[in-house]
């Protein structure tokens, strides 16, 4: 790839050029151009300049390398470039990284280490419950005094049960003999009346003959 590859290289101002052979010994401010190349802003560290335009506007006095871009991950409050005044700045900045990253890796063992406690406390307090819920239990127990007491309690149920469906059988069958003897009734004097019928035409035709 060569610059006339690309068509904004004789115009464009950004100290960070992918076409730049010197691209490894170059720094760039955030005040400064970022390449506009389209066939570029893909890249990673390109991204990482837009990323931290963002954050930090063009007041940021500090610089990045191009090494610096490339080994931001995320880039978030608090980032910061290296000291432009310091021979050792990108060397600094990179120990400060190594730093930080020390003391959020013991921050992570810290926090998994609560998480197991508590984890231990919540089981231990599973543990006691159970305990404890075992002995009311118990205690219940205790106060249906004996074993005989419940059964006679279920034994009275089912008597008390039994009972219920005896008399409803009663009253069934107490109802159907009502309802028969009113039949009864009924069909003897429908038979006495047709009788009594009878005798009055049995009259009349003994009178007729006379």
């Amino acid at each position: 790839m060569n610059q006339g590859d690309c068509e904004s290289f004789v115009s464009c101002k950004a100290p960070l050029c992918p076409m730049d052979p010197e691209l490894n010994n170059a720094v760039w401010y955030p005040i400064e151009p970022i390449c506009r190349a389209s066939k570029f802003r893909d890249l990673p560290w390109v991204k990482n300049q837009v990323a931290i335009r963002k954050l930090l506007g063009r007041n940021g006095d500090a610089f990045f390398s191009l090494k610096m871009l490339r080994a931001i991950r995320v880039v978030k409050p608090g980032l910061q470039g290296a000291d432009p005044k310091s021979r050792e700045g990108e060397n600094q900045w990179f120990d400060e990284r190594r730093s930080r990253g020390k003391t959020s890796q013991k921050e992570s063992d810290n926090m998994a280490t609560r998480k197991q406690e508590k984890s231990k406390n919540m089981m231990l307090v599973a543990i006691e419950y159970e305990k404890n819920a075992k002995g009311i239990f118990r205690k219940i127990r205790d106060v249906l005094k004996s074993d005989a007491d419940v059964k006679g309690i279920d034994l009275f149920e089912q008597q008390r049960a039994t009972s219920s469906v005896s008399k409803t059988k009663a009253v069934s069958v107490e109802v159907k003999g009502d309802t028969a003897q009113n039949t009864t009734k009924q069909t003897n004097s429908v038979v006495a009346a047709e009788k009594q019928k009878n005798q009055r035409v049995a009259k009349k035709t003994l009178s007729k003959g006379v």
